[in-house]
């Protein structure tokens, strides 16, 4: 996440009130995965609006973070051009998986996603 700039609590939190609101009306549209037997976190990461795109962040993404970070991509896009049009980079410290140790599982309810993300974003601003 990148933060631009401060909104107070009570607006901060009225603007995020409403995208979720947004991501649970279009959670229907675009099915989302998580990786199956994940023992670490998980959060909503990224959503487009528009239904086009969201992504399940797993690990910390902290930086400085030495544990797994994965995000798993659901695109309605061409995945091909979804992946030459995003900014990877690969920290080898991070001890990425190999592809076929992975399987996934659809998400069957947005919401502790949307709770994970909730909490993240309170840490980060302080809130806890």
């Amino acid at each position: 996440m990148e933060f631009t700039g401060y909104l107070p609590p009570d607006e901060f939190w009225a603007l995020n009130d409403r995208m979720e609101q947004a991501i649970r009306d279009g959670a229907a549209a675009l099915s989302l995965f998580r990786i199956t037997e994940w023992g670490g976190a998980a959060m909503l990461g990224g959503w487009q609006l528009d239904n086009s795109e969201g992504t399940v962040s797993h690990g910390d993404p902290s930086p400085g973070c030495q544990g797994q970070y994965i995000e798993v991509v659901t695109t309605t896009h061409d995945p091909y051009a979804a992946v030459r049009n995003r900014w990877v980079v690969i920290d080898a410290q991070r001890n990425p998986p190999e592809p076929e140790a992975i399987s996934l599982t659809r998400v069957a309810d947005v919401e502790p996603l949307l709770q994970a993300r909730r909490a993240a974003l309170k840490a980060l601003r302080g809130e806890d």
